[in-house]
């Protein structure tokens, strides 16, 4: 068969023929990596230098400027035409061009006389751009004869930006060194491996190290030499340290823990804040901690503690005590002066009638006589009933505050309302303390309604449905409380029943309410005993 030719194919591509006929493709084909490897021609040369970023300039042994590319153009800030045939030493300040014509001939020197090109030159200089401004950069410079002519090729690299990028890096540094070296707590600053990448003389410190030095970089670093403990004793895992926490996307502030170092024993609280910080697309790339010594604080706030514990006893104590007195009186009042007063009405009431007919006027005083007696005797029973409340004893909690209710309002003539929820409870649940205590504030807010409230309504709650606490509350409508105004002997009033509910564990809420008047609550546990709670 014969190869096709172009007529045969209509315009397809041309077949290879075999071997016997292609002497000449194997010609091209020996010939083909050959071609591939020829020599760049100039205008290609060019091309590529014009692509580099950084300025090149080929020099003659002058110094003067044979060839630049673009970015030579661009960094001197004049055109091509302007460049070719200028020196380069004219772009230097003088006191930079001796070092440079010194280099120069050290090239030139080793140039002769040698195959090998010399090693190249490499230095920062300073050049002086078209405009006027100084440039800082990276000069290169390398020398090779061709045909016997010396040239110079000087690569450029600007390097004002990367400075300036230097100095600000730098500047930040020395701000941030500065920030926490003003900083009283300690502050460590790492990055998303954990390892520290800044921290201040009080973080050292605080760790009981001598100084920066003396401190580890890292977490680990910081576990060999310290432990740490939960408030409760609990030892803290490595997991569970502040910086990797902090590391996994958790925060948090005043963190209390008791440090101890392994090496010498020694312990201290200390109260940490951490967070992660976040890059601009929230990924996290460090941790900041900062550390406080609150050793002082806490064994200050404890011995407080302690003070105030046993204050609030002293003040249970106390009002025990004053129960225990007035218990007493009342029974001397009941048993003594009572049973008197009613002896004297019956002898008065017996001799009037004995003088009836035969001294009237004298008869008429006796009455009188008897009538303050009575009065007298009534006066006592309120005393005793003020004093200690026999209900209290006897028919407990409940019971009590509906009498002292209605004898409020038989005595001020302002409506009373009482309202009991979960009486049994109440007096089933509450000791004789707590009850008394709930007595005694209820006395007391009566007391304060009827001096200074000029109320014309009151509604007294017991509530001892919730599981763990009774509540009693008493609100009047009357004109609220100023604390401006608010008169001693009531402040000393609202204090004592304060006194009193703290002692057992509760609490007092005395607030005015947004309709006018003003709620009196006492809130305290079931069961309650002096210092629960605290």
């Amino acid at each position: 068969m014969h190869p096709r030719t172009q007529a045969d194919t209509d315009g397809e591509p041309i077949a290879r023929t075999q071997p016997q006929a292609g002497a000449a493709h194997d010609a091209d084909a020996a010939r083909a990596p050959e071609d591939r490897r020829r020599p760049l021609d100039a205008p290609s040369v060019e091309a590529i230098l014009d692509c580099a970023p950084d300025a090149i300039v080929v020099l003659d042994e002058d110094l003067r400027i044979r060839k630049a590319n673009r970015a030579a153009v661009r960094l001197y800030g004049r055109g091509i035409e302007g460049l070719i045939g200028t020196a380069l030493s004219d772009w230097l300040p003088a006191h930079d061009r001796a070092p440079l014509i010194a280099g120069v001939a050290r090239l030139r020197q080793s140039t002769d006389g040698n195959s090998e090109p010399p090693p190249a030159l490499r230095r920062d200089i300073r050049l002086q751009a078209a405009n006027g401004r100084e440039l800082r950069v990276e000069g290169t410079l390398s020398a090779l004869r061709i045909g016997g002519e010396l040239l110079l090729v000087a690569i450029l690299r600007d390097l004002s930006e990367s400075l300036q990028v230097r100095q600000a890096f730098a500047d930040s540094e020395a701000r941030l060194e500065a920030a926490l070296a003003a900083m009283a707590d300690g502050i460590a600053i790492a990055d998303a491996s954990g390892h520290i990448v800044a921290f201040n003389a009080a973080y050292a410190s605080f760790h009981r190290f001598a100084d920066k030095h003396a401190c580890p970089p890292d977490v680990a670093g910081l576990m060999e030499l310290i432990e740490a403990f939960e408030t409760n004793g609990t030892i803290v895992p490595p997991e569970r340290w502040l910086i990797p926490r902090a590391l996994r996307g958790e925060s948090g502030a005043q963190r209390e823990f008791r440090l101890r170092r392994r090496d010498t024993g020694e312990t201290w609280y200390a109260s940490y804040n951490y967070a992660p910080v976040r890059a601009a697309d929230a990924t996290i790339v460090g941790a900041v901690v900062s550390a406080r010594d609150v050793t002082e604080l806490r064994l200050a706030r404890e011995q407080l503690e302690n003070y105030s514990r046993d204050l609030h006893a002293l003040v249970a104590q106390m009002h025990a005590v004053e129960e225990t007195e007035r218990q007493r009186i009342a029974r001397e009042l009941h048993d003594e002066l009572q049973q008197k007063l009613a002896a004297i009405s019956l002898d008065l009431g017996s001799l009037a009638e004995q003088l009836d007919h035969e001294r009237p006027a004298t008869t008429l005083l006796l009455h009188d006589l008897e009538t303050l007696v009575q009065r007298a005797i009534e006066s006592t029973r309120r005393i005793v009933r003020d004093l200690r409340p026999q209900l209290l004893d006897e028919l407990g909690l409940s019971a009590a505050l509906e009498s002292m209710a209605a004898n409020f309002e038989a005595r001020s003539s302002i409506r009373t309302e009482v309202e009991i929820l979960g009486a049994e409870i109440a007096d089933a649940m509450l000791g004789p303390l707590p009850a008394t205590a709930l007595y005694r504030v209820a006395q007391e807010a009566l007391n304060n309604v009827l001096k200074h409230a000029r109320a014309g309504f009151v509604h007294l709650m017991l509530d001892a449905t919730a599981p763990h606490q009774v509540e009693l509350s008493i609100t009047d409508d009357g004109v609220g409380i100023d604390p401006e105004s608010r008169s001693a002997q009531a402040a000393y009033g609202l204090q004592g029943m304060s006194e009193r509910v703290r002692a057992l564990g509760g609490r007092l809420v005395v607030a005015p309410q947004p309709e006018g008047g003003t709620m009196v609550q006492a809130i305290v546990p079931k069961k309650a005993s002096p210092d629960r709670g605290r």
